[in-house]
Protein backbone atom coordinates (compact mmCIF):
# COMPACT_ATOMS: atom_id res chain seq x y z
CA UNK A 1 0.00 0.00 0.00
CA UNK A 2 0.67 0.77 0.47
CA UNK A 3 3.06 0.46 2.67
CA UNK A 4 5.29 3.19 3.96
CA UNK A 5 5.69 4.59 1.05
CA UNK A 6 7.44 7.34 -0.06
CA UNK A 7 8.63 11.04 -0.45
CA UNK A 8 9.46 14.45 0.21
CA UNK A 9 11.29 16.40 -3.51
CA UNK A 10 11.09 18.49 -5.98
CA UNK A 11 9.51 15.42 -7.99
CA UNK A 12 6.70 14.32 -6.21
CA UNK A 13 4.79 11.70 -8.24
CA UNK A 14 1.36 12.53 -10.23
CA UNK A 15 0.12 9.01 -10.70
CA UNK A 16 -2.10 6.79 -9.56
CA UNK A 17 -0.23 4.00 -8.59
CA UNK A 18 0.96 6.64 -5.68
CA UNK A 19 -2.54 7.41 -4.88
CA UNK A 20 -2.50 3.65 -3.11
CA UNK A 21 0.06 2.90 -2.11
CA UNK A 22 2.14 3.54 -1.74
CA UNK A 23 -0.40 3.29 -0.03
CA UNK A 24 1.58 0.98 2.08
CA UNK A 25 3.94 2.42 2.42
CA UNK A 26 5.37 4.99 4.87
CA UNK A 27 4.40 7.79 2.96
CA UNK A 28 6.80 9.56 1.68
CA UNK A 29 8.07 12.68 0.64
CA UNK A 30 10.70 13.18 -2.36
CA UNK A 31 14.38 15.02 -1.98
CA UNK A 32 15.11 18.12 -3.87
CA UNK A 33 16.06 16.75 -7.10
CA UNK A 34 18.76 18.85 -9.60
CA UNK A 35 17.29 20.00 -13.06
CA UNK A 36 20.57 17.71 -14.16
CA UNK A 37 21.05 17.72 -17.73
CA UNK A 38 24.41 18.63 -17.33
CA UNK A 39 24.75 15.20 -15.91
CA UNK A 40 22.96 12.92 -18.44
CA UNK A 41 25.29 11.09 -20.98
CA UNK A 42 25.66 11.00 -24.23
CA UNK A 43 22.92 8.74 -25.95
CA UNK A 44 25.42 6.81 -27.63
CA UNK A 45 27.09 5.99 -23.89
CA UNK A 46 26.10 2.23 -23.15
CA UNK A 47 26.91 1.35 -26.45
CA UNK A 48 30.27 2.95 -26.43
CA UNK A 49 31.18 1.03 -23.23
CA UNK A 50 31.28 -2.36 -25.52
CA UNK A 51 28.01 -3.86 -24.97
CA UNK A 52 26.32 -6.36 -27.70
CA UNK A 53 23.19 -5.21 -28.92
CA UNK A 54 23.41 -7.36 -32.25
CA UNK A 55 20.36 -9.01 -31.02
CA UNK A 56 16.94 -7.50 -30.56
CA UNK A 57 15.96 -8.22 -27.33
CA UNK A 58 12.13 -7.41 -25.82
CA UNK A 59 12.26 -6.81 -22.09
CA UNK A 60 9.01 -7.54 -20.26
CA UNK A 61 8.90 -5.93 -16.77
CA UNK A 62 5.66 -6.45 -14.40
CA UNK A 63 4.76 -2.86 -12.30
CA UNK A 64 2.02 -1.88 -9.66
CA UNK A 65 -0.84 0.36 -10.78
CA UNK A 66 -3.28 1.11 -13.66
CA UNK A 67 -2.36 0.84 -17.24
CA UNK A 68 -3.16 4.72 -18.46
CA UNK A 69 -5.40 5.30 -21.58
CA UNK A 70 -2.09 6.34 -23.32
CA UNK A 71 0.47 4.19 -22.09
CA UNK A 72 0.12 2.17 -25.93
CA UNK A 73 1.03 5.42 -27.62
CA UNK A 74 3.70 6.31 -24.92
CA UNK A 75 5.21 3.26 -25.18
CA UNK A 76 5.58 2.91 -28.99
CA UNK A 77 7.56 6.33 -29.02
CA UNK A 78 9.68 5.18 -26.16
CA UNK A 79 10.14 1.49 -28.15
CA UNK A 80 11.43 3.06 -31.47
CA UNK A 81 14.01 5.58 -29.23
CA UNK A 82 15.10 2.91 -27.39
CA UNK A 83 15.55 0.30 -30.08
CA UNK A 84 17.57 2.68 -31.87
CA UNK A 85 20.11 2.90 -28.44
CA UNK A 86 19.90 -0.67 -27.66
CA UNK A 87 17.82 -3.06 -30.16
CA UNK A 88 15.59 -3.57 -27.20
CA UNK A 89 12.30 -2.43 -26.90
CA UNK A 90 10.17 -2.70 -23.73
CA UNK A 91 7.11 -5.10 -22.84
CA UNK A 92 4.84 -3.44 -19.78
CA UNK A 93 2.36 -5.69 -17.66
CA UNK A 94 0.88 -3.82 -14.84
CA UNK A 95 -0.45 -5.77 -11.61
CA UNK A 96 -3.90 -3.56 -10.29
CA UNK A 97 -3.96 -2.12 -7.16
CA UNK A 98 -7.36 -4.01 -6.24
CA UNK A 99 -5.31 -7.98 -6.04
CA UNK A 100 -1.66 -7.04 -6.17
CA UNK A 101 -1.52 -8.19 -2.75
CA UNK A 102 -2.11 -11.91 -3.69
CA UNK A 103 -1.30 -11.92 -7.68
CA UNK A 104 2.33 -10.52 -6.66
CA UNK A 105 3.87 -13.19 -4.66
CA UNK A 106 1.96 -15.87 -7.07
CA UNK A 107 3.64 -14.07 -10.15
CA UNK A 108 7.05 -14.40 -8.19
CA UNK A 109 6.74 -17.92 -7.56
CA UNK A 110 5.44 -19.42 -10.59
CA UNK A 111 8.60 -19.21 -12.58
CA UNK A 112 6.89 -17.20 -15.12
CA UNK A 113 9.78 -15.79 -17.67
CA UNK A 114 9.96 -12.00 -17.31
CA UNK A 115 13.60 -9.82 -17.11
CA UNK A 116 12.25 -6.55 -14.42
CA UNK A 117 9.78 -6.63 -11.36
CA UNK A 118 9.55 -3.64 -9.39
CA UNK A 119 9.76 -4.04 -5.82
CA UNK A 120 10.39 -2.44 -2.48
CA UNK A 121 10.36 -3.22 1.06
CA UNK A 122 6.30 -2.98 1.19
CA UNK A 123 6.08 -5.83 -0.92
CA UNK A 124 8.34 -7.82 1.05
CA UNK A 125 11.82 -7.72 -1.29
CA UNK A 126 13.57 -9.72 1.81
CA UNK A 127 11.74 -11.93 2.51
CA UNK A 128 11.15 -13.02 -1.26
CA UNK A 129 15.18 -12.62 -2.00
CA UNK A 130 15.35 -15.13 0.95
CA UNK A 131 12.86 -17.35 -1.21
CA UNK A 132 15.18 -16.68 -4.37
CA UNK A 133 12.64 -14.99 -6.28
CA UNK A 134 15.27 -12.28 -7.19
CA UNK A 135 18.81 -13.06 -9.05
CA UNK A 136 21.85 -12.36 -7.45
CA UNK A 137 23.22 -9.19 -9.18
CA UNK A 138 26.87 -8.91 -6.92
CA UNK A 139 28.80 -9.87 -10.17
CA UNK A 140 26.28 -8.44 -13.06
CA UNK A 141 25.93 -4.77 -11.66
CA UNK A 142 29.77 -3.29 -11.95
CA UNK A 143 29.60 -5.01 -15.94
CA UNK A 144 26.15 -3.63 -16.89
CA UNK A 145 24.95 -0.77 -14.23
CA UNK A 146 27.79 0.82 -13.24
CA UNK A 147 25.92 4.23 -13.41
CA UNK A 148 23.18 3.54 -11.92
CA UNK A 149 24.92 1.63 -9.06
CA UNK A 150 27.30 4.63 -8.43
CA UNK A 151 23.86 6.77 -8.15
CA UNK A 152 23.21 5.12 -4.86
CA UNK A 153 24.62 5.89 -1.50
CA UNK A 154 26.96 3.62 0.40
CA UNK A 155 24.49 2.78 2.76
CA UNK A 156 21.24 2.65 0.16
CA UNK A 157 23.51 0.02 -1.34
CA UNK A 158 23.67 -2.23 1.62
CA UNK A 159 20.11 -2.01 2.07
CA UNK A 160 19.77 -3.88 -0.99
CA UNK A 161 21.52 -6.73 0.27
CA UNK A 162 20.68 -9.93 1.61
CA UNK A 163 22.81 -12.34 3.04
CA UNK A 164 25.66 -9.56 1.87
CA UNK A 165 24.17 -10.15 -1.67
CA UNK A 166 22.48 -7.93 -4.16
CA UNK A 167 19.54 -8.34 -5.09
CA UNK A 168 17.87 -4.98 -6.42
CA UNK A 169 18.89 -1.48 -7.67
CA UNK A 170 17.39 1.03 -5.49
CA UNK A 171 15.30 4.24 -7.10
CA UNK A 172 18.30 6.88 -7.23
CA UNK A 173 15.48 9.14 -5.68
CA UNK A 174 15.95 9.94 -1.67
CA UNK A 175 12.78 9.38 0.38
CA UNK A 176 11.35 10.57 3.34
CA UNK A 177 8.26 9.21 5.51
CA UNK A 178 5.36 10.92 5.32
CA UNK A 179 1.63 9.70 6.06
CA UNK A 180 -1.52 10.92 7.00
CA UNK A 181 -4.62 12.24 6.49
CA UNK A 182 -5.84 13.74 2.91
CA UNK A 183 -9.09 15.34 2.82
CA UNK A 184 -11.44 17.92 0.23
CA UNK A 185 -10.95 21.72 1.40
CA UNK A 186 -13.90 22.88 -0.54
CA UNK A 187 -15.98 20.52 1.88
CA UNK A 188 -14.27 21.54 5.18
CA UNK A 189 -14.90 25.01 3.86
CA UNK A 190 -18.58 24.28 2.51
CA UNK A 191 -19.16 22.71 5.64
CA UNK A 192 -16.97 25.07 7.92
CA UNK A 193 -14.91 22.44 9.75
CA UNK A 194 -11.38 22.96 11.18
CA UNK A 195 -8.25 21.94 10.51
CA UNK A 196 -7.33 18.12 11.51
CA UNK A 197 -4.61 17.89 14.04
CA UNK A 198 -6.71 14.93 15.74
CA UNK A 199 -8.01 11.59 14.86
CA UNK A 200 -11.67 13.19 16.66
CA UNK A 201 -10.81 16.14 14.01
CA UNK A 202 -10.96 13.24 11.29
CA UNK A 203 -14.30 12.08 12.86
CA UNK A 204 -15.92 15.45 12.68
CA UNK A 205 -15.11 15.34 8.53
CA UNK A 206 -16.54 11.95 8.27
CA UNK A 207 -19.32 12.87 9.97
CA UNK A 208 -19.47 15.84 7.64
CA UNK A 209 -19.68 13.97 4.49
CA UNK A 210 -22.32 11.20 6.12
CA UNK A 211 -24.48 13.70 7.00
CA UNK A 212 -24.36 16.00 3.89
CA UNK A 213 -22.85 13.80 0.94
CA UNK A 214 -24.71 10.60 0.32
CA UNK A 215 -23.42 10.25 -2.35
CA UNK A 216 -19.78 9.47 -1.22
CA UNK A 217 -17.86 7.30 0.98
CA UNK A 218 -16.09 8.82 4.46
CA UNK A 219 -12.97 7.23 3.26
CA UNK A 220 -11.41 4.92 0.46
CA UNK A 221 -12.01 1.72 2.54
CA UNK A 222 -11.54 -0.53 0.05
CA UNK A 223 -10.50 -4.72 -0.82
CA UNK A 224 -6.93 -3.45 -0.16
CA UNK A 225 -8.03 -2.64 3.38
CA UNK A 226 -7.80 0.54 5.34
CA UNK A 227 -4.52 2.27 6.91
CA UNK A 228 -6.08 4.08 9.41
CA UNK A 229 -4.81 1.85 12.04
CA UNK A 230 -1.22 1.72 10.42
CA UNK A 231 -1.97 6.18 10.72
CA UNK A 232 -3.02 5.94 14.55
CA UNK A 233 0.14 3.87 15.27
CA UNK A 234 2.50 6.19 13.25
CA UNK A 235 0.99 9.36 15.36
CA UNK A 236 2.28 7.49 18.18
CA UNK A 237 5.94 7.42 17.35
CA UNK A 238 5.05 3.40 16.51
CA UNK A 239 7.66 1.75 13.90
CA UNK A 240 7.01 -1.09 11.81
CA UNK A 241 9.44 -3.73 11.45
CA UNK A 242 8.86 -4.36 8.29
CA UNK A 243 9.62 -0.68 7.60
CA UNK A 244 5.98 -0.62 5.62
CA UNK A 245 2.73 -0.38 6.61
CA UNK A 246 0.50 -3.41 7.09
CA UNK A 247 3.41 -4.58 9.22
CA UNK A 248 2.18 -7.18 11.77
CA UNK A 249 4.89 -6.22 14.32
CA UNK A 250 6.22 -2.93 15.66
CA UNK A 251 8.31 -1.23 18.19
CA UNK A 252 8.27 2.01 20.07
CA UNK A 253 11.37 4.43 19.04
CA UNK A 254 10.54 6.49 21.78
CA UNK A 255 11.51 3.48 23.99
CA UNK A 256 14.52 3.09 25.98
CA UNK A 257 14.51 -0.27 24.60
CA UNK A 258 13.08 -1.31 21.50
CA UNK A 259 10.25 -4.17 22.38
CA UNK A 260 8.91 -6.30 19.41
CA UNK A 261 4.86 -6.61 19.60
CA UNK A 262 2.06 -8.04 17.48
CA UNK A 263 0.12 -4.99 16.61
CA UNK A 264 -3.02 -6.40 18.30
CA UNK A 265 -0.71 -6.40 21.30
CA UNK A 266 -0.21 -3.13 21.66
CA UNK A 267 -1.49 -1.23 25.05
CA UNK A 268 -2.96 0.94 23.08
CA UNK A 269 -5.03 -0.99 20.64
CA UNK A 270 -8.21 -1.53 22.56
CA UNK A 271 -8.77 2.20 22.56
CA UNK A 272 -8.05 2.07 18.87
CA UNK A 273 -10.73 -0.51 17.99
CA UNK A 274 -13.07 1.03 19.98
CA UNK A 275 -12.42 4.33 17.75
CA UNK A 276 -12.41 2.25 14.58
CA UNK A 277 -15.70 0.29 15.38
CA UNK A 278 -17.80 3.29 16.25
CA UNK A 279 -16.43 4.97 12.83
CA UNK A 280 -17.92 1.59 11.04
CA UNK A 281 -20.95 2.23 12.92
CA UNK A 282 -21.80 5.44 11.78
CA UNK A 283 -21.33 4.79 8.46
CA UNK A 284 -18.00 6.16 7.45
CA UNK A 285 -16.80 2.92 5.44
CA UNK A 286 -19.82 0.30 3.81
CA UNK A 287 -20.17 -2.82 5.11
CA UNK A 288 -19.57 -4.51 1.70
CA UNK A 289 -15.83 -1.95 1.74
CA UNK A 290 -13.63 -5.03 1.40
CA UNK A 291 -15.85 -6.53 -1.70
CA UNK A 292 -15.11 -3.29 -3.79
CA UNK A 293 -12.45 -3.27 -6.01
CA UNK A 294 -12.00 0.36 -7.14
CA UNK A 295 -8.71 1.99 -5.21
CA UNK A 296 -9.24 5.13 -7.34
CA UNK A 297 -12.21 6.67 -4.94
CA UNK A 298 -10.59 9.49 -4.48
CA UNK A 299 -10.14 10.44 -7.45
CA UNK A 300 -13.05 9.60 -9.09
CA UNK A 301 -15.06 11.83 -6.70
CA UNK A 302 -16.31 8.32 -4.85
CA UNK A 303 -14.56 9.09 -1.75
CA UNK A 304 -14.11 12.06 -0.16
CA UNK A 305 -11.39 11.17 2.13
CA UNK A 306 -8.24 8.51 2.68
CA UNK A 307 -4.84 8.09 4.73
CA UNK A 308 -1.99 7.99 2.44
CA UNK A 309 1.49 9.49 1.59
CA UNK A 310 2.72 12.90 0.43
CA UNK A 311 2.68 11.80 -2.97
CA UNK A 312 -1.01 10.35 -2.79
CA UNK A 313 -1.94 14.07 -1.57
CA UNK A 314 0.07 15.77 -4.50
CA UNK A 315 -1.34 12.87 -6.95
CA UNK A 316 -4.83 13.80 -5.72
CA UNK A 317 -4.42 17.53 -6.12
CA UNK A 318 -3.40 17.71 -9.42
CA UNK A 319 -6.14 15.80 -11.15
CA UNK A 320 -8.34 17.84 -9.14
CA UNK A 321 -7.38 20.96 -7.92
CA UNK A 322 -10.68 22.62 -8.07
CA UNK A 323 -11.18 20.17 -4.97
CA UNK A 324 -8.48 21.84 -2.73
CA UNK A 325 -6.92 18.19 -1.52
CA UNK A 326 -5.07 19.12 1.66
CA UNK A 327 -2.69 16.98 3.31
CA UNK A 328 -2.23 16.44 7.40
CA UNK A 329 0.90 14.44 8.17
CA UNK A 330 0.67 12.54 11.17
CA UNK A 331 3.40 10.98 11.54
CA UNK A 332 5.19 11.31 14.89
CA UNK A 333 8.61 10.30 14.10
CA UNK A 334 9.89 11.29 10.60
CA UNK A 335 12.71 10.12 8.97
CA UNK A 336 14.77 9.15 6.15
CA UNK A 337 13.24 5.75 4.26
CA UNK A 338 15.23 3.01 3.02
CA UNK A 339 16.41 3.41 -0.13
CA UNK A 340 14.90 0.14 -0.89
CA UNK A 341 11.48 2.47 -0.83
CA UNK A 342 11.37 2.06 -4.63
CA UNK A 343 13.64 -0.38 -6.39
CA UNK A 344 13.74 -3.01 -9.58
CA UNK A 345 14.68 -6.59 -9.30
CA UNK A 346 15.48 -9.22 -12.10
CA UNK A 347 13.85 -12.36 -11.29
CA UNK A 348 15.39 -15.57 -10.91
CA UNK A 349 13.70 -16.63 -14.48
CA UNK A 350 15.19 -13.85 -16.66
CA UNK A 351 16.65 -15.03 -19.62
CA UNK A 352 17.80 -11.56 -20.22
CA UNK A 353 19.31 -10.17 -17.18
CA UNK A 354 22.30 -8.32 -18.73
CA UNK A 355 20.35 -6.58 -21.23
CA UNK A 356 17.75 -5.78 -17.92
CA UNK A 357 20.48 -4.33 -16.25
CA UNK A 358 21.80 -2.33 -19.79
CA UNK A 359 18.27 -0.86 -19.50
CA UNK A 360 18.16 0.32 -16.44
CA UNK A 361 21.40 2.21 -16.30
CA UNK A 362 20.73 3.98 -19.35
CA UNK A 363 17.38 5.14 -18.27
CA UNK A 364 19.07 6.21 -15.61
CA UNK A 365 21.81 8.51 -17.32
CA UNK A 366 19.89 9.73 -20.61
CA UNK A 367 17.16 12.20 -19.55
CA UNK A 368 15.70 12.06 -23.13
CA UNK A 369 14.71 8.74 -22.15
CA UNK A 370 14.05 9.39 -18.63
CA UNK A 371 11.34 12.26 -19.36
CA UNK A 372 9.80 9.58 -22.49
CA UNK A 373 9.49 6.76 -20.20
CA UNK A 374 8.63 8.90 -16.91
CA UNK A 375 6.32 11.99 -18.52
CA UNK A 376 5.35 10.67 -21.82
CA UNK A 377 4.88 12.34 -25.17
CA UNK A 378 6.31 15.99 -25.01
CA UNK A 379 3.20 18.42 -25.78
CA UNK A 380 0.62 15.91 -25.77
CA UNK A 381 1.02 14.49 -21.93
CA UNK A 382 3.81 17.12 -20.76
CA UNK A 383 5.56 20.23 -21.04
CA UNK A 384 8.32 21.72 -19.48
CA UNK A 385 7.51 25.13 -17.67
CA UNK A 386 10.42 28.24 -17.68
CA UNK A 387 10.66 27.70 -13.91
CA UNK A 388 11.68 23.95 -14.29
CA UNK A 389 8.68 22.52 -13.52
CA UNK A 390 6.89 19.84 -15.33
CA UNK A 391 3.79 20.41 -16.36
CA UNK A 392 0.77 17.14 -16.77
CA UNK A 393 -1.49 17.86 -19.92
CA UNK A 394 -3.70 15.10 -19.91
CA UNK A 395 -3.77 13.70 -16.04
CA UNK A 396 -6.69 11.82 -17.01
CA UNK A 397 -5.34 9.93 -19.74
CA UNK A 398 -1.64 9.33 -18.59
CA UNK A 399 -0.39 10.20 -15.42
CA UNK A 400 3.41 11.32 -15.12
CA UNK A 401 5.33 8.95 -13.43
CA UNK A 402 2.36 6.42 -13.60
CA UNK A 403 4.60 3.30 -12.79
CA UNK A 404 8.39 4.14 -12.76
CA UNK A 405 8.84 4.71 -9.63
CA UNK A 406 11.99 1.91 -9.06
CA UNK A 407 14.12 3.61 -12.27
CA UNK A 408 13.98 7.64 -10.61
CA UNK A 409 16.82 9.35 -9.98
CA UNK A 410 17.07 12.78 -8.20
CA UNK A 411 18.89 13.99 -11.61
CA UNK A 412 16.22 14.03 -13.49
CA UNK A 413 13.06 14.57 -11.37
CA UNK A 414 10.96 17.66 -11.82
CA UNK A 415 8.60 18.79 -9.07
CA UNK A 416 5.20 19.41 -10.65
CA UNK A 417 4.16 22.88 -11.80
CA UNK A 418 0.96 23.63 -10.34
CA UNK A 419 1.70 21.60 -7.22
CA UNK A 420 -0.82 22.43 -3.72
CA UNK A 421 0.62 25.89 -2.47
CA UNK A 422 1.66 24.54 0.61
CA UNK A 423 3.65 21.72 -0.28
CA UNK A 424 6.78 23.60 0.30
CA UNK A 425 6.00 24.18 3.61
CA UNK A 426 4.72 21.11 4.72
CA UNK A 427 7.68 19.36 2.69
CA UNK A 428 10.48 21.90 4.38
CA UNK A 429 8.53 21.38 8.50
CA UNK A 430 9.22 17.52 7.76
CA UNK A 431 12.64 17.62 6.57
CA UNK A 432 13.33 20.28 9.67
CA UNK A 433 12.03 17.23 11.91
CA UNK A 434 13.82 14.58 10.61
CA UNK A 435 14.89 12.14 13.33
CA UNK A 436 17.49 9.37 13.25
CA UNK A 437 15.94 5.79 13.52
CA UNK A 438 18.40 2.90 13.34
CA UNK A 439 16.15 0.11 12.85
CA UNK A 440 15.66 1.99 9.09
CA UNK A 441 18.58 -0.99 8.48
CA UNK A 442 17.38 -3.81 10.28
CA UNK A 443 16.15 -6.34 8.02
CA UNK A 444 13.32 -8.49 9.52
CA UNK A 445 14.29 -12.42 8.63
CA UNK A 446 11.57 -14.84 9.70
CA UNK A 447 13.18 -17.87 8.29
CA UNK A 448 13.85 -19.69 12.04
CA UNK A 449 9.58 -18.61 12.51
CA UNK A 450 8.45 -19.53 8.00
CA UNK A 451 5.77 -21.34 9.39
CA UNK A 452 4.45 -19.58 12.51
CA UNK A 453 4.83 -16.12 10.85
CA UNK A 454 2.87 -17.43 7.74
CA UNK A 455 -0.11 -18.88 9.87
CA UNK A 456 0.22 -14.90 11.68
CA UNK A 457 -0.19 -13.35 8.99
CA UNK A 458 -3.32 -15.24 7.68
CA UNK A 459 -5.11 -15.36 10.98
CA UNK A 460 -4.37 -11.16 11.19
CA UNK A 461 -6.05 -11.00 7.69
CA UNK A 462 -8.75 -13.23 8.66
CA UNK A 463 -9.25 -11.80 12.33
CA UNK A 464 -7.74 -8.67 13.04
CA UNK A 465 -9.25 -6.85 9.39
CA UNK A 466 -13.13 -7.42 9.98
CA UNK A 467 -12.41 -6.61 13.55
CA UNK A 468 -10.74 -3.20 13.18
CA UNK A 469 -13.36 -2.49 10.13
CA UNK A 470 -16.31 -3.01 12.95
CA UNK A 471 -17.51 -6.49 10.83
CA UNK A 472 -17.45 -8.47 14.57
CA UNK A 473 -18.24 -7.55 17.57
CA UNK A 474 -15.10 -6.49 19.61
CA UNK A 475 -15.25 -8.06 22.80
CA UNK A 476 -15.89 -11.41 21.39
CA UNK A 477 -13.41 -10.80 17.69
CA UNK A 478 -10.81 -10.03 19.90
CA UNK A 479 -11.06 -13.08 22.42
CA UNK A 480 -11.19 -15.33 19.52
CA UNK A 481 -7.67 -13.55 17.26
CA UNK A 482 -6.24 -14.06 20.53
CA UNK A 483 -7.04 -17.40 20.40
CA UNK A 484 -5.54 -17.88 16.95
CA UNK A 485 -2.99 -15.71 17.28
CA UNK A 486 -1.62 -18.25 20.35
CA UNK A 487 -2.99 -21.43 17.93
CA UNK A 488 -0.25 -19.71 15.13
CA UNK A 489 2.66 -19.44 17.41
CA UNK A 490 2.55 -15.63 17.99
CA UNK A 491 4.75 -15.74 20.54
CA UNK A 492 7.28 -17.78 18.89
CA UNK A 493 7.77 -15.17 16.07
CA UNK A 494 7.74 -12.01 18.52
CA UNK A 495 10.52 -13.72 20.70
CA UNK A 496 12.50 -14.72 17.31
CA UNK A 497 11.89 -11.10 15.84
CA UNK A 498 13.09 -9.88 19.62
CA UNK A 499 16.31 -11.40 19.62
CA UNK A 500 17.10 -9.72 15.90
CA UNK A 501 16.30 -6.60 17.08
CA UNK A 502 18.38 -7.03 20.38
CA UNK A 503 21.32 -8.35 17.98
CA UNK A 504 21.26 -5.53 15.99
CA UNK A 505 20.86 -2.72 18.27
CA UNK A 506 23.80 -3.74 20.20
CA UNK A 507 25.93 -3.53 17.31
CA UNK A 508 24.67 -0.74 15.29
Amino acid sequence: MKKMKKTLALGLALTQAFMMAACGATGTASSAASTAASTATEPSSVAASGADFSEPVELTIYVLGSEPNLHGEVMDAFNAKLSEEMNTTLKVNFLGWGDYETQYPLLLSSGEEFDLIYTATWLNFYQQAQKGAFMQLDDLLPQYAPDAWAQISEVGQKTAMVDGHVYAIPSGKSTYNSFGIIVRGDLMEKYNLPDIKTFDDYATYMQAIVDNEPTMQATDVYSGGSEIDDTYMLSKGLYPLTGNTKSIYWVDLNAEKPTVFNKFDWEGTPAMLEMMQDWGAKGYWPKAALANQDGDMMSTGKAASGTHSMDNWVAQYMRHPEWDWRFYNMVEYNEELSAMQDAMAIPASSKHPERALQFVNLIRTNQELYNMLVYGIEGKTYQFEDDGTVKPLDPDNFSLDPWTWGLRTNDFTKDYAGSPASLNGIRDSIQSNLKANPLRAYVMNTDAVKAEYAAVTNVMSQYFDPLKLGYVDMESGSAELASQLAAAGNDKVVAELQKQVDEFMANY
